[in-house]
């Protein structure tokens, strides 16, 4: 694996984790 295929995972870990904290905070609001 090169760094940007490590790179790429990281960030989609990211993202993924953000969109699902975003829904949990949206779900409390209601």
């Amino acid at each position: 694996m090169s760094a940007w295929d490590i790179t790429a995972i990281i960030t989609a870990i990211i993202t993924a984790m953000a969109g699902i904290k975003l829904v949990i905070d949206l779900r409390k609001e209601k």
